[in-house]
């Protein structure tokens, strides 16, 4: 698991990425330049109130905001979906090149997180062959 105790370092990366100054985050926060410098400076726990608006700021998870790391449950759904491509791979006796494999695993994720997290197997098979037709 990621170390929290790096978080100030994070917010701070994830800021200069997204092309902002402190002041023009802690206005988007609703928050003082003064406040926002005691959490990139770790000399304050960010509230979750905080966090839910970092996320829709930045695009992403909580998890990975706090941890560094990506969500377990992303990761175990990658490889669920790694597995299914594998499955498929077997079935109908190809084999997907590097490349094809990972947009494939990108569009299937990404799709799948769009419409909802619990997606069945059937329906990520149906989305590899389609997929796969297309890359043919």
């Amino acid at each position: 698991m990621g170390d929290i105790s790096a978080l100030g370092d994070r917010l701070s990366t994830l800021r200069k990425a997204a092309g902002l100054s402190q002041s023009e985050i802690a206005e988007k926060l609703g928050i003082s330049r003064s406040s926002y410098q005691y959490y990139e400076r770790n000399e304050r726990d960010l509230p979750a109130s905080l966090l839910l608006k970092l996320c829709e700021l930045f695009d992403d998870d909580a998890h990975r905001i706090l941890t560094g790391q990506p969500s377990p449950l992303i990761m175990r759904r990658i490889k669920e979906i790694s597995v299914l491509i594998d499955e498929y791979e077997e079935d109908v006796d190809v084999e997907f090149k590097p490349d094809a494999r990972l947009r494939v695993m990108a569009k299937v994720l990404r799709d799948d997180f769009r419409t909802h997290p619990s997606t069945t197997s059937s329906e990520v098979r149906d989305e590899i062959d389609s997929l796969y037709r297309m890359l043919k």
